[in-house]
């Protein structure tokens, strides 16, 4: 799989994992940071902060082989974009964000986000991620994915009982 930026050439021993970064960028307040804590934490953070960077670690077995993910949670908002610009080396998949609560994190992608990836990343792999403060079997969510910016994207549907941490596990696998 080809790297981003500058490969430092490291060859993978056996026995040693598969080693995979994924950069997470989108929105601030769209929901990256919750996601990546109850993929890699188990639990959904009630409280809002604003990250600035984190990074997250997490080991999986994907087709009986080791994978060391190392995800990068970027700050969304618009004083960071210097810093985040750093973070896209060597990077094999970006993982870009909206809410569906807010139809402007998805406007964004096309004005902001896809122009940052393809300049510091090209020829990244990139996963659109959508995330929602409830479920999206909730009417207002809906209602919401009705708009007129939701109708060119195809939005899947979920039963009302699908919570995130099972997206995510049903989704990360097609990342390694």
């Amino acid at each position: 799989m080809s790297l981003c930026g500058t490969s430092k050439g490291a060859s993978l021993g056996r026995g040693k994992p598969t080693q995979r970064k994924v950069v997470v960028c989108g929105d601030g307040a769209c929901g990256k940071t919750s996601l990546l804590n109850v993929f890699t934490r188990g639990f959904f953070t009630q409280v809002y902060e604003p990250t600035v960077f984190e990074n997250y670690v997490h080991d999986l077995v994907v087709d009986d082989q080791l994978v060391e993910l190392s995800l990068w949670d970027t700050a969304g908002q618009e004083e960071f974009d210097r810093l985040r610009s750093l973070s896209y080396a060597e990077t094999h998949v970006v993982m870009v964000c909206f809410s569906v609560d807010n139809p402007v994190s998805l406007e964004n992608i096309e004005s902001k986000w896809l122009d940052e990836i393809l300049e510091y990343c090209p020829g990244v792999k990139l996963v659109l991620v959508v995330i929602c403060a409830a479920f999206f079997g909730s009417l207002s969510s809906k209602l919401r994915v009705q708009d007129p910016v939701f109708m060119h994207y195809p939005v899947p549907s979920y039963d009302s009982d699908v919570r995130v941490s099972l997206v995510w596990r049903r989704g990360h696998t097609t990342l390694t």
